[in-house]
């Protein structure tokens, strides 16, 4: 699991976008998963400067088939909060939704 201890990197690790340009969710970043040298090395420089490193939905292809936006629940992530609180999102058998009102894919939250 990340650090829940430190707060979100400003930028996306991996193209250097705020998540306001991105839109969607920050999704955890584990550096024993990584297998780049480079990625690595800037996770623990990240971690180093108190920091947590994370990738926008963008660059984790996790966004939507029709319009490109980002999903509603990028299913089988860890997903960080501005405070750095970690939150994992189940897989399950439904629709992940799209956060773009226009699309064909977005769904209303359920009351």
């Amino acid at each position: 699991m990340p650090n829940t201890s430190l707060p979100p990197s400003p930028c996306c690790m991996l193209c250097d976008r705020p998540l306001e340009k991105t839109g969607g969710r920050r999704l955890a970043l584990y550096l024993f998963r990584e297998q780049d040298r480079a990625k690595r090395a800037k996770i623990k420089a990240l971690t180093a400067s108190g920091f947590q490193a994370w990738r926008c939905q963008c660059c984790a292809n996790m966004v939507c088939r029709k319009c490109g936006s980002p999903m509603q629940r990028p299913m089988g992530n860890s997903c960080l909060c501005d405070d750095g609180y970690a939150y994992h999102i189940a897989i399950f058998p439904v629709s992940p939704g799209c956060m773009n009102s226009d699309c064909e894919h977005h769904m209303q939250a359920s009351a």
